[in-house]
């Protein structure tokens, strides 16, 4: 029961510090609101001096603090810590090809510093958060309720779980306004070779940003129909026949995992389920985004970036709710889930601000929701073998 309430704390203390973080960034931004002064619109904001800001340095560093020391959290934790000792004591992974390149750089130079492996956890952790704080970081509005989206969404697992392949599609968020214009693609080539340098599965955006560029970056399909294609997905869920990848996990494999890492997963991540309580509860809050989506575009003034990571947004839904238990397509599926809690995060500030009854209780009753539903998972887990749930610090160990 302790670790019940430990985890609560500490979510709890990472979603806080997010969101009163990220109400600062917002009023430094909009200080008559998003209908008034833009003041970052005529700055120019580099990953430097974005780390300049107590606003976005704060809440990034509370989420690596925490993300360095913790313990079984995420099913990857055992693995990469052992990974380092090997580097540590022997220069190299003794598992030749588990990890990419950039993993092993940046594993030998934080054992040129220190002996343990806390520094390399806080640096994989700094390179998730600081990608998704630098491709928002003239968008705050989308950073006030990110911190809950991340917590309470299961974002925050996943991002421990696929760390490295993590590290890449948050990495894609921030290349999304390379996407959209075709003078810069060459650098967002650079940077899409660059991120399979960390997870050889990151070469799969290529042919997703095309898509974004001849496609999803022109507009969003209407609700209905967005609503019926959900209806569909749900109906086919887990009955494609997908043989003709040959096999299932050779797909996984491809994507940098081997069968017996998808086996690991298989027995301890949410990954051979059944649609219950955390399914209809994720899509009863998905279908109020996609509701929302067309006022919130309006809101935004058709802005291109929103359209993109809300077309992004709802395919990964759609793929996710086709293919639920499929390991492989679910975990090339990381490269668009990583824009759900921006969504999600979008969505409830609007319903913040634009005051009515009606987004006054969709507003709170999504918070609810997702908050009611992720104590559920946090206790449920007391009973079961799933430690990479439960929060748990790895000092002194």
């Amino acid at each position: 029961m302790l670790l019940f309430f430990q985890s609560i704390l500490v979510y709890g203390l990472m979603a806080w510090v997010m969101t009163y973080y990220g109400h600062i960034a917002y009023k430094n931004q909009y200080p008559q609101g998003i209908e008034g002064v833009d003041r970052f619109q005529n700055k120019k904001l580099t990953f430097v001096s974005l780390l300049a800001k107590s606003y976005f340095i704060m809440p990034i560093l509370i989420f690596c603090f925490f993300s360095a020391i913790r313990y079984k959290v995420g099913v990857d934790f055992g693995a990469y810590k052992r990974f380092f000792y090997e580097i540590l004591n022997y220069g190299r992974v003794l598992d030749e090809g588990a990890v990419e390149p950039a993993f092993t750089y940046i594993s030998k130079f934080t054992a040129a510093f220190t002996d343990n492996h806390y520094l390399l956890f806080f640096i994989l952790a700094f390179l998730q958060i600081s990608f998704i704080y630098y491709a928002l970081r003239k968008k705050t509005y989308a950073l006030v309720y990110l911190g809950i989206a991340i917590m309470l969404n299961f974002t925050y697992h996943s991002l421990m779980n696929g760390v490295r392949q993590n590290i890449a599609a948050c990495a894609f968020v921030a290349m999304i306004p390379l996407v959209l214009e075709i003078k810069k693609w060459p650098w967002f080539v650079l940077c899409v070779l660059a991120a399979t340098l960390m997870h050889k599965s990151a070469v799969i955006l290529l042919p997703i940003g095309l898509i974004v560029y001849l496609i999803l970056q022109r507009g969003t399909l209407s609700i209905s129909i967005q609503l019926a294609i959900v209806a569909i997905c749900f109906i086919f869920m887990d009955k494609i026949d997908t043989s003709y990848i040959e096999n299932l996990f050779l797909l996984g494999e491809k994507a940098g995992y081997s069968a017996e890492k998808a086996d690991a997963y298989v027995a301890q991540e949410l990954t051979d389920k059944s649609f219950g309580f955390w399914g209809y509860t994720s899509y009863l809050v998905y279908i109020t985004i996609i509701i929302y989506s067309k006022k919130i575009l309006l809101w935004l003034k058709n802005d291109t970036l929103f359209t993109t990571m809300y077309n992004l947004f709802f395919i990964s839904i759609c793929i996710n709710l086709l293919f639920y238990n499929n390991f492989g397509i679910g975990r090339l599926n990381y490269y668009l889930t990583i824009f759900q809690p921006i969504i999600m995060s979008i969505m409830l500030f609007y319903t913040y601000k634009v005051k009515t009854s009606l987004n006054t209780y969709i507003h709170r009753g999504v918070i609810i929701i997702l908050t009611l539903r992720f104590i559920m998972l946090l206790y449920s887990t007391l009973s079961s073998v799933n430690e990479s749930i439960l929060y748990k610090f790895d000092l002194f160990r």
